[in-house]
């Protein structure tokens, strides 16, 4: 694992196209953004892992993208006001 050390507007670029830069850093929790193409997902790890393990459930479901919906919408409404992702937004990521 390489490890980087970075502060508030500093950036790092993954590959050619991806760029993350810390947005702010607000006592123990840091802000990031990730600019990438439509074609990386980007996920935090608990939503990732908690996909994984809604679309191992139900492998008849093709492309999985309906399971993906419903994991999101889940996770979404266990997060607190401020952490929820738009419905708008995440229509936007998928097109």
């Amino acid at each position: 694992m390489l490890v980087l050390t970075r502060k508030a507007n500093q950036s790092i670029i993954i590959g050619e196209d991806i760029v993350v830069t810390v947005i702010a850093v607000e006592g123990d929790a840091v802000k990031i953004g990730i600019d990438a193409p439509k074609d990386v997902s980007v996920f935090r790890r608990e939503v990732y892992e908690t996909l994984q393990r809604t679309t191992s459930d139900k492998p008849d479901e093709g492309e999985g993208g309906d399971v993906v919906q419903e994991a999101l919408r889940k996770l979404d409404a266990h997060a607190p006001p401020s952490r929820k992702m738009s419905e708008q937004r995440r229509r936007r990521r998928q097109s």
